[in-house]
């Protein structure tokens, strides 16, 4: 009896414990370094460039689309500004954690004279959708991956591992930090596959909830910036199955509420094919994102 209270014991204190930790230490290894894909690190990396002695004067701002297709440091080489790239991937999931994060990053905000903002969203009805109900929710930059205890079972998980499973490898994407300009790190990404992309985007038809939204957008940036000359851009995309008329009416209404709200607006030319991309129809590769970064130069100096 003795030896059987001791074995309890044991188990008890020692391997129910055991087990505990060991789970726990997975679910974190799995939410940081599989499911995270990076973004932990990626913000953490652009506090730390800018908490350096930069005297930079101009942001990029926005989601995936300028993290990959605009370059700050050809922006700062090829004329007199000195731009950080600060857009996230998935802009953050929701605009109170993108802005939140945007408004703690150790930066004089002050001495920003450009932003340029550029988002998918007025180009996309079913990410517009869903960047809404994230604005409901309040999701944090982990988005829908956020830490939790339950979820892929452990055996799954290690069970594809074993039997090399493309599910398990395509979900532990890692993307690379950025830059000391903030941009994407095309060097240390080998992911770029431009095949199978295609245009399957239909762009936003709910006009007043359109406007609702980029006015919200517009006034979080003068307030964080408030010396800012503001350029709201609607990105390059793959367009080849856009509606001309539907893209018209959007641009229109972009338009319209920069005028209104005295900031400048640029539409940028559409992908005419999939050579330029890397993973997506809004996605450069290193090629596109020299041109559209040029573009955007060309439009930008109409107002100087």
């Amino acid at each position: 009896m003795l030896y059987m209270g001791n074995v309890n014991r044991v188990i008890f204190w020692g391997v129910i414990p055991l087990i505990f930790l060991s789970y726990l230490a997975f679910k974190l290894y799995e939410w940081r370094y599989i499911t995270d894909e990076n973004r932990y690190l990626i913000t953490t990396q652009h506090a730390r460039n800018l908490k350096a002695d930069h005297d930079f004067n101009c942001l990029i701002l926005g989601g995936s689309n300028s993290v990959f297709s605009l370059s700050a440091e050809q922006m700062s080489r090829q004329t007199d500004l000195r731009c950080y790239n600060l857009s996230l991937l998935n802009e953050g999931f929701s605009d109170q954690a993108y802005f939140q994060f945007v408004d703690n990053i150790p930066l004089d905000k002050n001495k920003i004279d450009y932003v340029f903002y550029s988002s998918v969203y007025p180009l996309t009805t079913k990410h517009f959708a869903k960047r809404l109900e994230h604005n409901q929710r309040g999701t944090g930059l982990s988005g829908e991956v956020s830490f939790n205890l339950v979820g892929t079972p452990v055996a799954e998980n290690f069970k594809n591992w074993l039997l090399n499973d493309r599910r398990f490898f395509a979900s532990t994407r890692q993307y690379p930090l950025p830059n000391l300009y903030g941009d994407f790190n095309f060097q240390e990404y080998a992911r770029c596959n431009s095949k199978g992309i295609k245009s399957a985007w239909n762009v936003v038809s709910d006009h007043e909830a359109l406007t609702a939204w980029t006015h919200s957008q517009i006034s979080e940036i003068t307030r964080l910036f408030p010396r800012a000359e503001v350029h709201l851009i609607l990105p390059s995309t793959l367009r080849s199955n856009v509606s001309d008329l539907d893209l018209s009416n959007v641009s229109e209404i972009l338009h319209a509420i920069t005028s209104e709200r005295s900031i400048h607006y640029i539409k940028q030319s559409p992908f005419l094919d999939t050579s330029v991309l890397c993973d997506g129809p809004h996605h450069a590769n290193s090629t596109g994102r020299d041109m559209r970064t040029h573009e955007l130069l060309s439009a930008f100096q109409r107002f100087r």
